[in-house]
């Protein structure tokens, strides 16, 4: 009995050990990266994607998406 508690309690603790996140430089940078980019697209600034698909020349179509703010306009051409 006494052993499987002791049993347990390591394995809690390395579970425990092993979920805590270490912040990094190389995490830092990625969250940094990755907060800029967001505002860049959602943000006040806004994005702009053109496409254009043909899909073994049975589907073709080409337009272009904008986001700024919470507004998304389409527009095929």
């Amino acid at each position: 009995m006494m052993k499987t508690r002791l049993i347990l309690g390591l394995m809690l603790m390395l579970f425990v050990y092993v979920v805590q996140a270490q912040e990094t430089a190389n995490s830092r940078q990625a969250r940094k990266m990755f907060d800029e980019v967001y505002e860049r697209v959602f943000g006040a600034q806004g994005a702009t994607l053109h496409y254009k698909v043909n899909v073994a020349n049975l589907y073709k179509t080409e337009g272009a998406i904008w986001y700024k703010g919470k507004k998304i306009p389409f527009q095929k051409q």
